[in-house]
Protein backbone atom coordinates (compact mmCIF):
# COMPACT_ATOMS: atom_id res chain seq x y z
CA UNK A 1 0.00 0.00 0.00
CA UNK A 2 1.31 3.43 -0.90
CA UNK A 3 0.51 6.29 1.50
CA UNK A 4 1.07 9.91 0.48
CA UNK A 5 1.28 12.51 3.27
CA UNK A 6 1.37 16.26 2.62
CA UNK A 7 2.63 18.81 5.16
CA UNK A 8 2.08 22.54 4.66
CA UNK A 9 4.63 24.83 6.30
CA UNK A 10 4.04 28.59 6.11
CA UNK A 11 2.17 27.87 2.87
CA UNK A 12 4.61 29.96 0.85
CA UNK A 13 3.93 28.99 -2.76
CA UNK A 14 2.93 25.54 -1.44
CA UNK A 15 6.57 24.75 -0.57
CA UNK A 16 7.70 22.64 2.38
CA UNK A 17 10.47 23.79 4.73
CA UNK A 18 12.50 20.90 6.13
CA UNK A 19 15.50 21.20 8.45
CA UNK A 20 16.83 24.48 7.07
CA UNK A 21 16.62 23.58 3.36
CA UNK A 22 14.22 24.72 0.69
CA UNK A 23 12.69 22.32 -1.78
CA UNK A 24 11.38 23.65 -5.08
CA UNK A 25 7.60 23.46 -5.22
CA UNK A 26 7.14 23.16 -8.96
CA UNK A 27 8.14 19.49 -9.12
CA UNK A 28 7.75 17.36 -6.01
CA UNK A 29 10.08 14.77 -7.56
CA UNK A 30 13.07 17.15 -7.56
CA UNK A 31 15.57 16.02 -4.94
CA UNK A 32 18.19 18.81 -4.98
CA UNK A 33 17.68 21.42 -2.22
CA UNK A 34 17.71 25.12 -3.11
CA UNK A 35 19.91 27.27 -0.88
CA UNK A 36 19.32 31.00 -0.20
CA UNK A 37 22.78 31.57 -1.67
CA UNK A 38 21.82 30.03 -5.06
CA UNK A 39 21.11 32.15 -8.10
CA UNK A 40 18.26 34.48 -6.99
CA UNK A 41 17.11 34.69 -10.56
CA UNK A 42 16.17 31.03 -10.41
CA UNK A 43 15.04 30.83 -6.79
CA UNK A 44 12.70 33.51 -5.45
CA UNK A 45 10.12 33.81 -2.68
CA UNK A 46 7.48 33.35 -5.30
CA UNK A 47 8.37 29.73 -5.97
CA UNK A 48 10.10 28.53 -2.79
CA UNK A 49 9.83 28.83 0.98
CA UNK A 50 12.62 30.67 2.76
CA UNK A 51 15.19 29.39 5.22
CA UNK A 52 14.68 30.85 8.70
CA UNK A 53 17.57 32.44 10.52
CA UNK A 54 19.39 30.29 13.05
CA UNK A 55 19.13 31.16 16.74
CA UNK A 56 22.03 33.52 17.70
CA UNK A 57 24.32 32.97 20.68
CA UNK A 58 24.95 35.96 22.95
CA UNK A 59 28.60 36.50 23.91
CA UNK A 60 29.14 39.87 25.59
CA UNK A 61 28.34 41.10 28.16
CA UNK A 62 27.80 37.80 29.99
CA UNK A 63 24.43 37.27 31.63
CA UNK A 64 24.12 39.33 34.84
CA UNK A 65 27.24 41.38 34.12
CA UNK A 66 27.76 44.99 35.25
CA UNK A 67 29.05 46.97 32.29
CA UNK A 68 31.42 49.94 32.66
CA UNK A 69 29.64 52.33 30.28
CA UNK A 70 26.17 53.73 29.68
CA UNK A 71 26.74 53.00 25.98
CA UNK A 72 28.00 49.43 26.16
CA UNK A 73 29.05 47.29 23.18
CA UNK A 74 27.05 44.10 22.64
CA UNK A 75 28.47 41.05 20.88
CA UNK A 76 26.87 37.84 19.64
CA UNK A 77 27.32 35.05 17.11
CA UNK A 78 24.84 34.81 14.25
CA UNK A 79 24.52 34.27 10.50
CA UNK A 80 22.80 36.81 8.30
CA UNK A 81 21.25 40.10 9.32
CA UNK A 82 20.74 40.64 13.07
CA UNK A 83 18.08 42.49 15.04
CA UNK A 84 19.16 43.69 18.49
CA UNK A 85 16.53 44.43 21.16
CA UNK A 86 17.25 46.02 24.59
CA UNK A 87 14.73 47.03 27.30
CA UNK A 88 14.67 47.88 30.99
CA UNK A 89 13.86 44.88 33.16
CA UNK A 90 10.13 44.86 33.85
CA UNK A 91 9.33 46.93 30.75
CA UNK A 92 8.14 45.77 27.35
CA UNK A 93 9.12 49.07 25.73
CA UNK A 94 12.37 48.81 23.76
CA UNK A 95 15.18 51.17 24.76
CA UNK A 96 17.16 49.95 21.73
CA UNK A 97 15.82 48.19 18.64
CA UNK A 98 18.12 48.12 15.63
CA UNK A 99 18.92 45.88 12.65
CA UNK A 100 22.60 45.51 11.68
CA UNK A 101 24.02 44.33 8.32
CA UNK A 102 24.81 40.75 7.45
CA UNK A 103 28.10 39.63 8.91
CA UNK A 104 28.12 42.26 11.69
CA UNK A 105 28.02 40.65 15.12
CA UNK A 106 28.61 43.67 17.37
CA UNK A 107 26.66 46.82 18.15
CA UNK A 108 27.56 49.76 20.39
CA UNK A 109 24.54 51.50 21.93
CA UNK A 110 24.59 55.17 20.91
CA UNK A 111 22.16 56.86 23.34
CA UNK A 112 23.21 56.61 27.01
CA UNK A 113 21.15 54.20 29.09
CA UNK A 114 19.84 54.98 32.58
CA UNK A 115 22.50 54.65 35.32
CA UNK A 116 22.18 51.91 37.92
CA UNK A 117 19.54 50.03 35.96
CA UNK A 118 19.09 46.42 34.89
CA UNK A 119 18.53 45.87 31.16
CA UNK A 120 17.66 42.73 29.25
CA UNK A 121 18.75 42.07 25.68
CA UNK A 122 18.35 39.52 22.90
CA UNK A 123 19.11 39.04 19.21
CA UNK A 124 17.53 37.22 16.25
CA UNK A 125 18.78 36.72 12.70
CA UNK A 126 17.47 36.72 9.14
CA UNK A 127 19.32 35.16 6.16
CA UNK A 128 17.57 37.57 3.80
CA UNK A 129 17.48 41.36 3.81
CA UNK A 130 14.59 42.21 6.20
CA UNK A 131 13.08 44.46 3.55
CA UNK A 132 12.83 41.47 1.24
CA UNK A 133 11.27 39.06 3.75
CA UNK A 134 9.89 39.81 7.20
CA UNK A 135 8.75 36.20 7.52
CA UNK A 136 12.21 34.69 7.72
CA UNK A 137 13.35 35.95 11.09
CA UNK A 138 14.56 33.06 13.19
CA UNK A 139 13.91 32.52 16.90
CA UNK A 140 15.17 34.98 19.47
CA UNK A 141 18.31 34.13 21.36
CA UNK A 142 18.26 33.29 25.03
CA UNK A 143 17.71 36.58 26.91
CA UNK A 144 20.61 38.02 28.95
CA UNK A 145 20.66 40.90 31.44
CA UNK A 146 23.28 43.51 32.30
CA UNK A 147 23.45 46.37 34.81
CA UNK A 148 24.60 49.87 33.95
CA UNK A 149 27.09 51.68 36.22
CA UNK A 150 26.21 54.52 38.58
CA UNK A 151 23.25 55.26 40.82
CA UNK A 152 19.68 55.24 39.59
CA UNK A 153 18.19 58.79 39.55
CA UNK A 154 15.90 59.46 42.51
CA UNK A 155 12.77 59.88 40.42
CA UNK A 156 13.35 56.46 38.87
CA UNK A 157 14.19 54.64 42.11
CA UNK A 158 11.78 56.21 44.61
CA UNK A 159 9.27 53.37 44.58
CA UNK A 160 6.71 53.22 47.39
CA UNK A 161 5.31 49.87 48.54
CA UNK A 162 1.69 50.01 49.70
CA UNK A 163 0.95 47.80 52.72
CA UNK A 164 -2.61 48.14 54.01
CA UNK A 165 -5.50 47.97 53.60
CA UNK A 166 -4.63 45.25 51.08
CA UNK A 167 -5.86 45.82 47.55
CA UNK A 168 -9.47 44.72 47.08
CA UNK A 169 -10.24 44.06 50.76
CA UNK A 170 -13.04 45.12 53.08
CA UNK A 171 -11.87 47.60 55.68
CA UNK A 172 -12.77 46.95 59.30
CA UNK A 173 -13.61 50.61 59.81
CA UNK A 174 -15.00 53.49 57.76
CA UNK A 175 -11.85 55.55 58.37
CA UNK A 176 -8.93 53.08 58.26
CA UNK A 177 -5.25 53.82 58.69
CA UNK A 178 -3.43 53.66 55.36
CA UNK A 179 0.17 52.39 55.50
CA UNK A 180 3.06 52.05 53.08
CA UNK A 181 6.86 51.72 52.97
CA UNK A 182 8.66 54.83 51.61
CA UNK A 183 12.19 54.56 50.18
CA UNK A 184 15.16 55.84 52.17
CA UNK A 185 15.76 59.56 51.74
CA UNK A 186 12.10 60.50 51.28
CA UNK A 187 11.10 63.86 52.75
CA UNK A 188 7.47 64.36 51.63
CA UNK A 189 4.62 62.19 50.40
CA UNK A 190 1.59 62.98 48.28
CA UNK A 191 -1.61 60.96 48.58
CA UNK A 192 -4.80 60.78 46.54
CA UNK A 193 -8.00 59.15 47.85
CA UNK A 194 -10.85 58.79 45.35
CA UNK A 195 -14.35 57.32 45.77
CA UNK A 196 -15.16 54.95 42.89
CA UNK A 197 -17.09 56.62 40.10
CA UNK A 198 -16.60 60.13 41.45
CA UNK A 199 -13.23 61.61 40.40
CA UNK A 200 -14.49 65.09 41.29
CA UNK A 201 -14.61 64.06 44.94
CA UNK A 202 -10.92 63.07 45.05
CA UNK A 203 -8.90 64.30 48.02
CA UNK A 204 -5.25 65.14 47.32
CA UNK A 205 -2.70 66.41 49.84
CA UNK A 206 1.05 66.57 50.63
CA UNK A 207 2.57 65.88 54.06
CA UNK A 208 6.03 65.48 55.53
CA UNK A 209 7.25 61.92 55.16
CA UNK A 210 5.53 59.18 57.12
CA UNK A 211 4.60 55.55 56.60
CA UNK A 212 1.02 55.82 57.84
CA UNK A 213 -2.00 58.07 57.47
CA UNK A 214 -4.90 57.56 59.90
CA UNK A 215 -7.91 58.88 57.97
CA UNK A 216 -9.61 61.32 60.35
CA UNK A 217 -13.33 61.08 61.04
CA UNK A 218 -15.96 63.69 61.93
CA UNK A 219 -15.79 66.41 63.01
CA UNK A 220 -12.16 66.73 61.84
CA UNK A 221 -12.96 65.51 58.34
CA UNK A 222 -16.30 64.62 56.78
CA UNK A 223 -14.84 62.55 53.96
CA UNK A 224 -15.60 58.85 54.20
CA UNK A 225 -18.92 57.11 53.57
CA UNK A 226 -19.92 53.59 54.62
CA UNK A 227 -20.19 50.73 52.11
CA UNK A 228 -18.19 52.71 49.54
CA UNK A 229 -15.27 51.65 47.33
CA UNK A 230 -12.22 53.93 47.58
CA UNK A 231 -8.96 54.01 45.61
CA UNK A 232 -5.69 55.38 47.04
CA UNK A 233 -2.12 55.87 45.80
CA UNK A 234 1.07 57.51 47.03
CA UNK A 235 4.29 59.05 45.73
CA UNK A 236 7.28 60.62 47.51
CA UNK A 237 10.01 63.20 46.90
CA UNK A 238 13.37 64.05 48.46
CA UNK A 239 13.09 67.84 48.29
CA UNK A 240 14.21 69.87 51.31
CA UNK A 241 11.08 72.06 51.16
CA UNK A 242 7.61 71.89 49.57
CA UNK A 243 7.74 71.76 45.77
CA UNK A 244 5.09 71.85 43.01
CA UNK A 245 3.61 68.66 41.60
CA UNK A 246 5.72 68.73 38.44
CA UNK A 247 9.05 69.08 40.30
CA UNK A 248 11.65 66.50 39.15
CA UNK A 249 12.23 65.33 42.74
CA UNK A 250 8.87 63.52 42.74
CA UNK A 251 9.10 59.76 42.29
CA UNK A 252 6.56 57.63 40.42
CA UNK A 253 3.03 57.04 41.67
CA UNK A 254 2.19 53.65 43.10
CA UNK A 255 -0.52 51.60 41.46
CA UNK A 256 -3.94 52.47 42.84
CA UNK A 257 -5.18 50.09 45.54
CA UNK A 258 -8.85 49.74 46.46
CA UNK A 259 -10.71 49.04 49.69
CA UNK A 260 -14.39 49.09 50.60
CA UNK A 261 -15.68 50.61 53.82
CA UNK A 262 -18.00 48.40 55.90
CA UNK A 263 -21.78 48.39 55.86
CA UNK A 264 -22.95 50.44 58.87
CA UNK A 265 -25.24 49.12 61.58
CA UNK A 266 -28.59 50.87 61.93
CA UNK A 267 -29.73 49.40 65.24
CA UNK A 268 -27.27 51.67 67.05
CA UNK A 269 -29.17 54.81 65.98
CA UNK A 270 -31.55 56.24 68.58
CA UNK A 271 -33.97 59.18 68.72
CA UNK A 272 -32.94 62.19 70.83
CA UNK A 273 -35.83 64.56 70.29
CA UNK A 274 -38.76 64.25 70.27
CA UNK A 275 -38.92 61.17 72.41
CA UNK A 276 -40.93 58.36 70.90
CA UNK A 277 -44.65 59.15 71.08
CA UNK A 278 -44.41 62.65 72.57
CA UNK A 279 -45.88 65.87 71.18
CA UNK A 280 -43.84 68.50 69.34
CA UNK A 281 -44.22 72.29 69.61
CA UNK A 282 -45.56 72.97 66.12
CA UNK A 283 -45.85 71.91 62.43
CA UNK A 284 -42.12 72.49 61.67
CA UNK A 285 -40.41 70.48 64.39
CA UNK A 286 -36.70 69.66 64.64
CA UNK A 287 -35.99 65.94 64.81
CA UNK A 288 -32.63 64.85 66.22
CA UNK A 289 -30.91 61.49 66.59
CA UNK A 290 -27.60 60.04 67.69
CA UNK A 291 -25.40 57.25 66.40
CA UNK A 292 -23.01 55.15 68.44
CA UNK A 293 -20.66 55.25 65.42
CA UNK A 294 -19.05 58.69 65.24
CA UNK A 295 -17.90 58.11 61.64
CA UNK A 296 -21.44 58.32 60.21
CA UNK A 297 -22.49 61.84 59.26
CA UNK A 298 -24.58 61.56 56.09
CA UNK A 299 -28.17 60.41 56.50
CA UNK A 300 -31.49 59.89 54.77
CA UNK A 301 -34.62 60.74 56.76
CA UNK A 302 -38.25 59.80 56.11
CA UNK A 303 -41.34 61.38 57.74
CA UNK A 304 -44.93 60.30 57.03
CA UNK A 305 -48.33 59.69 58.62
CA UNK A 306 -48.01 56.22 57.07
CA UNK A 307 -45.99 53.93 59.42
CA UNK A 308 -45.04 51.81 56.37
CA UNK A 309 -43.60 54.82 54.48
CA UNK A 310 -45.21 53.64 51.22
CA UNK A 311 -43.50 55.12 48.17
CA UNK A 312 -45.75 53.76 45.41
CA UNK A 313 -48.16 56.61 44.52
CA UNK A 314 -50.82 54.04 43.61
CA UNK A 315 -50.86 52.67 47.15
CA UNK A 316 -49.64 55.60 49.25
CA UNK A 317 -52.08 56.91 51.87
CA UNK A 318 -50.03 59.91 52.99
CA UNK A 319 -47.37 62.33 51.78
CA UNK A 320 -43.79 61.15 52.34
CA UNK A 321 -40.96 63.50 53.34
CA UNK A 322 -37.67 61.93 52.17
CA UNK A 323 -34.52 64.01 52.32
CA UNK A 324 -30.75 63.70 52.66
CA UNK A 325 -29.00 65.43 55.57
CA UNK A 326 -25.35 66.19 56.30
CA UNK A 327 -25.46 65.65 60.05
CA UNK A 328 -22.21 67.52 60.59
CA UNK A 329 -23.67 70.76 59.22
CA UNK A 330 -26.98 70.82 61.08
CA UNK A 331 -27.84 72.50 64.38
CA UNK A 332 -27.99 70.53 66.53
CA UNK A 333 -25.71 67.92 64.98
CA UNK A 334 -27.52 65.00 63.31
CA UNK A 335 -30.89 66.70 63.04
CA UNK A 336 -33.54 67.75 60.53
CA UNK A 337 -36.00 70.65 60.72
CA UNK A 338 -39.20 70.39 58.70
CA UNK A 339 -39.25 73.21 56.17
CA UNK A 340 -41.75 76.02 56.75
CA UNK A 341 -42.74 75.74 53.09
CA UNK A 342 -44.05 72.24 53.75
CA UNK A 343 -45.46 72.25 57.34
CA UNK A 344 -46.93 69.13 58.88
CA UNK A 345 -50.66 68.82 59.52
CA UNK A 346 -51.85 69.70 63.01
CA UNK A 347 -53.63 67.13 65.07
CA UNK A 348 -51.88 64.24 63.33
CA UNK A 349 -49.47 61.50 64.38
CA UNK A 350 -46.30 61.21 62.27
CA UNK A 351 -43.69 58.48 61.99
CA UNK A 352 -40.03 58.98 61.22
CA UNK A 353 -36.80 57.02 60.70
CA UNK A 354 -33.25 57.56 59.44
CA UNK A 355 -30.43 55.55 57.83
CA UNK A 356 -26.86 56.26 56.71
CA UNK A 357 -26.68 57.61 53.15
CA UNK A 358 -24.49 55.78 50.62
CA UNK A 359 -23.87 56.90 47.04
CA UNK A 360 -23.42 53.45 45.44
CA UNK A 361 -24.44 50.81 48.02
CA UNK A 362 -23.38 47.22 47.42
CA UNK A 363 -26.67 45.98 48.90
CA UNK A 364 -29.91 47.51 50.32
CA UNK A 365 -29.36 49.59 53.43
CA UNK A 366 -31.58 49.02 56.47
CA UNK A 367 -33.41 51.74 58.35
CA UNK A 368 -33.29 52.68 62.02
CA UNK A 369 -36.20 51.76 64.28
CA UNK A 370 -39.38 53.76 63.54
CA UNK A 371 -40.38 56.47 66.02
CA UNK A 372 -43.53 58.60 66.27
CA UNK A 373 -44.57 62.07 67.44
CA UNK A 374 -47.79 64.08 67.56
CA UNK A 375 -48.38 67.55 66.09
CA UNK A 376 -50.81 69.48 68.37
Amino acid sequence: MNVRIGIAVLSVACATLVSGTVWASQDSRQSAPVSPEDDPAKTTLADAAVVLGAQPRLQWPPDGWTVDSLTPALRWQADGYSQVWVALRGSSLAAVEVTVPKGQDTYTITSPLTPGSVYRWRVRSNPYPPGQSVYTWGPWSVEYTFTTPGALPWKDSAFVQLVSPRNGTLSSTIAPTLSWVPPAGSTHYEMVITPAGNEAASVRFVNTISSTYPIPGPPTWYGMLPDTLYYWRVRVNNASSPVPGDHPSWGPWTDAWAFRTPMPATDIISAVTPKNGEAVAGPTPTLAWENASSHIFYYEIQISRDPDFTVDPQRATSALYWETVHGGLTTPRNSYTVRSKYPLQRGQVYYWRVRPAVALPSRPMGWSPTWSFRVP
